[in-house]
């Protein structure tokens, strides 16, 4: 059985904090994939509910930087026939992790209620029980959840395994480059794009009911958590540029990291507008729309810091 420990990790996104967690069990960098968490892009631009968290596609490029820094690849299979074969050659190599909707999760506060995407982590095989052993980081007060192969099966959205390759060390070069091409990699365009989009649809198509419904379901409203991730990601990011400082000796990120932090700041507070609204199932529109253009304007001012940032480090000694 594989011991994984998901404490102290700044994160609350279940596939990112199943990745670090085991980046850090086999004693990788987990800490330097926090780069990867600062992106200033946040709903689908074709919107039809803000459900559509461009917080998904940003498991893509999460996976490619955890293997670009832990050296650890991630496999991902469709639901899987012969899962107790795979499972039992797998689990020889690393923990695996599974895909599963908590609508189905009975242990889960979202049991019978709501739908989306879950990550969790099977760890082990009691061969004497013959249940799988799996760990819910959303609920580590149960330790070690006993399926057997039918109700896992059953549970399976999809797989993902973890191919550990040879350590790497990554320079600090190798990190300031990431971060240039990353910042150099965001549209100005698609951020305005998106903004106005999130603009009309609060001002013209926003249901209280819809996005986030009943006050006693609160805790299953998937805005709710896309909000509260992409808070902690800018968290998770201002701490990565903080420890970059450390390492350069010097304070060169301190008024991007302030501002990132203020970001997430935005970001609690549009949540705590949201439930306030909730309960008095009403929105006022005009004070919602001025903290969502709070938060693309101080992602502006945080991407121009950051370009000229790295522009001026080119070429200077690190």
């Amino acid at each position: 059985m594989w011991n994984i420990c998901f404490n102290r990790i700044e994160n609350s996104n279940c596939y990112q904090l199943l990745l670090l967690a085991v980046a850090r069990h086999f004693k990788r960098p987990y800490n330097t994939i926090k780069l990867n968490s600062y992106y200033p892009q946040y709903f689908a631009p074709d919107i039809q509910t803000l459900k559509n968290s461009i917080a998904e596609r940003y498991y893509l490029d999460f996976t490619t930087a955890y293997n670009r820094f832990c050296r650890i690849g991630i496999e991902f299979y469709r639901r899987v026939g012969e899962l107790t074969a795979l499972l039992k050659t797998e689990l020889n190599n690393a923990p695996v992790g599974i895909f599963a909707d908590p609508f189905d999760c009975y242990w889960t506060t979202m049991y019978q209620k709501v739908h989306y995407s879950h990550a969790m982590l099977i760890t082990g095989i009691d061969s004497e029980n013959e249940h799988y052993l799996c760990r819910d980081i959303y609920y580590p007060q149960l330790g070690e959840i006993q399926l057997t192969g039918d109700e896992l099966s059953s549970l399976q959205k999809s797989l993902f395994t973890f191919i550990i390759g040879e350590p790497k060390t990554i320079t600090i070069e190798q990190k300031i480059g990431f971060l240039k091409n990353m910042f150099e990699a965001i549209s100005d365009s698609e951020i305005e794009t998106e903004q106005c989009a999130i603009n009309n649809y609060f001002l013209h198509r926003f249901s209280i009911r819809d996005e986030i419904g009943d006050t006693a379901d609160i805790k299953s409203s998937i805005l709710l958590l896309n909000l509260l991730w992409i808070a902690e990601d800018k968290a998770a990011f201002a701490s990565a540029l903080l420890e970059l400082n450390t390492v350069l000796g010097k304070g060169v990120f301190d008024s991007a990291a302030e501002m990132v932090l203020y970001s997430r700041d935005l970001f609690g507070t549009l949540r705590a507008v949201l439930l306030k609204s909730a309960v008095a199932d009403t929105i006022n529109p005009q004070s919602t729309l001025k903290i969502i253009n709070e938060i693309y304007g101080t992602d502006r001012c945080i991407i121009n810091e950051m370009r000229e940032l790295l522009k001026n480090m080119e070429g200077a000694s690190l």
